[in-house]
C-alpha cells in the first residue's frame, strides 16, 4: 500500500453516506457546531483525518503526504494505520487518537482525562492578551481555573514573558482531575515554563487563594476560565465524538451554569480579593447563555461591568467581567 493508496482508503473507510470526502460536509450543509449533532454517517472531516492519522503514523507533515505519494508504507505502518482509521470511524477524536492537538501555534498533548483544545478557545487566550495590554500594573496574577490540558495558561505564559511591560508575573492553575494536571504540567514543561507556573490540585480558586494573598498589594488580577458550559440535556444529545471527552469537562448541569455559579461564590466569599487593584474573568460561554450569565454576575457583584465578545461566527462567545 502506497501513501496515496492509503489515504484514498482511509477517506473511503470514513465517508459517510452523503458526505463530500474533501469538504467533509453533506450536500445540505453541515448544521452541526462543536457540540451539535453529527450531519451524517460519516465523520464530519474524513480527507483531513485520514491526512492527520496517516503523517501521525508516519511521523512525517501532512504536506509529505502529497509530495511522495508512490511511497510504499511498511507493513507494520499500513496495520496500525488501519486500526487507527477504524478507531475514528467509530468517532474516537483525532486528537485522542494521536494524543496531540494544536492550539494558538503550539502544539499539545492530549488524552482522555483532558478536554480536546477547541479553535473557539483561541479567542479567550486572545482577549486576555488585550485585556493584559489595556491596563499597566507593576504586579499581573493571572489564573486558568480547570486548566485541563494546560492550553489557556501555557499559551498566555508563553507570550505574557514574551510582550508583558508588568515587573513581576505570576501564573497559576487549577484543576480538581489528577490526570488532567499530569498533562497540564507535562504541556508546561514540553514548552519549558514549568517553572513559571504554579499548578495547584483542586476545585476552581481554592487551592491558590493562599498564593493569590501573598502577592503584592494592588496587584492586578486576570482569572481565565474554560469551565463546563453545557447544560446536562444537551450535552446527553451531544454527538458521538464528544461523548469521548471527559463529562466533568463539559457537563454544566441543569442550567449549564453551575460551575460558574460555584466560580463566583468562592471570589464574593473571598475576603483577600480586595487587595487587588483590578479583578477580571475571561469566561468562555454557551452563545445561548449571555442572559442568564449577565445574572449570574450581578447577582454577586452588581457593580460589575460586563462585555460579550463574538467569534468568528459572529456568535456571543467570551464573557468578560470586571468585577
Amino acid at each position: 500500500m502506497t501513501i496515496g493508496e492509503a489515504l484514498k482508503w482511509g477517506i473511503k473507510k470514513l465517508t459517510g453516506s452523503g458526505v463530500d470526502p474533501v469538504r467533509g460536509r453533506s450536500p445540505q450543509g453541515d448544521r452541526s457546531t462543536a457540540f451539535g449533532g453529527a450531519a451524517s454517517n460519516g465523520v464530519d472531516s474524513p480527507a483531513l483525518d485520514a491526512e492527520v492519522i496517516l503523517a501521525h503514523v508516519l511521523g512525517v507533515p501532512r504536506a509529505e503526504l502529497y509530495i511522495h505519494p508512490l511511497t510504499t508504507l511498511l507493513p507494520a505502518e499500513a496495520a496500525t494505520y488501519k486500526i487507527l482509521i477504524k478507531r475514528r470511524f467509530k468517532r474516537e477524536p483525532v486528537a485522542y487518537i494521536t494524543g496531540h492537538k494544536e492550539f494558538y501555534g503550539m502544539d499539545f498533548i492530549v488524552d482522555k482525562s483532558t478536554l480536546i483544545p477547541r479553535p473557539e478557545t483561541e479567542m479567550l487566550v486572545e482577549e486576555a492578551l488585550k485585556a493584559v495590554k489595556a491596563r499597566n500594573t507593576k504586579t499581573l496574577c493571572v489564573v486558568d481555573v480547570g486548566t485541563g490540558s494546560g492550553c489557556i495558561i501555557v499559551s498566555l505564559t508563553k507570550i505574557l514573558n514574551q510582550i508583558s511591560r508588568h515587573k513581576t508575573l505570576h501564573f497559576f492553575a487549577t484543576e480538581i482531575s489528577p490526570q488532567a494536571l499530569k498533562i497540564a504540567k507535562l504541556n508546561a514543561k514540553r514548552h519549558s515554563l514549568a517553572d513559571k507556573i504554579v499548578f495547584r490540585k483542586g476545585y476552581l480558586l481554592k487551592p491558590i487563594l493562599s498564593n493569590l494573598e501573598k502577592t503584592v498589594p494592588q496587584s492586578r488580577l486576570l482569572i481565565t476560565a474554560n469551565l463546563p458550559y453545557l447544560p446536562t440535556a444537551e450535552w446527553r444529545r451531544a454527538m458521538e465524538d464528544v461523548h469521548y471527552e471527559p463529562r466533568q469537562a463539559l457537563d454544566g448541569g441543569k442550567d449549564g451554569l453551575e460551575y460558574y455559579r460555584h466560580l463566583f461564590e468562592q471570589l464574593k466569599s473571598w475576603r483577600g480579593i480586595k487587595k487587588f487593584a483590578n479583578v477580571a474573568v475571561l469566561a468562555e460561554i454557551d452563545p445561548h447563555q449571555v442572559n442568564e450569565f449577565t445574572t449570574l454576575i450581578k447577582s454577586f457583584f452588581s457593580r460589575a461591568s460586563l462585555s460579550i465578545k463574538k467569534d468568528l461566527a459572529s456568535l456571543d462567545r467570551v464573557a468578560i467581567a470586571v468585577l
